[in-house]
């Protein structure tokens, strides 16, 4: 390395200085991919668990409205403002229960038409570290997700049946 170093013809110094930079570039594209994939999986994650809350809840609400008297009477801004008020709770605690700090203005939520469907939409922005120094300052994370609302209201009944093996026998 000594000798190298001491070479008056500059190769070396050069070479290291071209070959650098894409170096850098790759390990810090790494990083940043990383970080920003591992944002993305625990807001999937977090999102679709509390998608399963809040689309459980605005279908009770459903149910009990057309139980009331055979017709659903919320409006859609009804249902949005029903999925909200469950929606955003749950998806923070299950994000933060991950490791990681949220807060509100990290991110962006939403709403679309609630008729038979449940639709949000969820962004948010990973603040680069190493690729900030070559330009790029965020990457967007966006999950959009569907269900499917269009359930007849019934009467769910679960029968739960305990079988005793007295003798043995199916073992």
């Amino acid at each position: 390395m000594k000798k190298f170093l001491r070479n008056e013809g500059g190769n070396f110094a050069t070479i290291l200085g071209v070959a650098i930079t894409p170096v850098l570039m790759c390990a810090g594209v790494s990083v940043d991919y990383v970080g920003f994939k591992r944002l993305e999986t625990r807001m999937t994650l977090s999102a679709e668990a509390a998608m399963l809350a809040a689309s459980k809840e605005v279908q009770k609400a459903r149910e009990e409205d057309y139980a009331d008297n055979g017709n659903y009477d919320f409006s859609n801004a009804e249902l949005v403002e029903k999925l909200d008020e469950v929606f955003k709770p749950h998806f923070e605690a299950n994000y933060e229960a991950g490791g990681y700090d949220l807060h509100e203005d990290s991110y962006t939520l939403e709403y679309m038409e609630v008729d038979d469907q449940a639709k949000v939409m969820i962004t948010m922005d990973y603040d680069t570290a190493v690729m900030r120094a070559f330009g790029y300052n965020k990457m967007t994370a966006r999950k959009e997700m569907v269900i499917n609302m269009k359930v007849q209201p019934k009467n769910y009944i679960i029968d739960i049946v305990m079988c005793i093996d007295a003798t043995g026998s199916m073992q």
